[in-house]
């Protein structure tokens, strides 16, 4: 496995492609931790709604970061 190149090296298409990719991974999240906690008839541990907006939190500020870099 080649190792990942630090952001800054990335061209303008290969950070597009990984915003999308990031966008669409906030997307997945965030309607498996609506399905789980909402439809879920099985009882599930304290900490899972706490699991999932940690992971929102990190794909969300890779986000952010991705928009900074391509100046959006």
């Amino acid at each position: 496995m080649k190792p990942a190149k630090p952001w800054d090296d990335l061209t303008k298409e290969e950070l597009v492609a990984l915003l999308k990719e990031h966008q669409e991974l906030c997307e997945e999240i965030e309607e498996e931790m609506d399905f789980v906690l909402k439809h879920s008839s099985c009882h599930l541990p304290g900490n899972t709604r706490a699991k999932y907006e940690q992971q929102l939190a990190g794909v969300t500020d890779r986000i952010k970061r991705l928009k900074k870099l391509l100046g959006e």
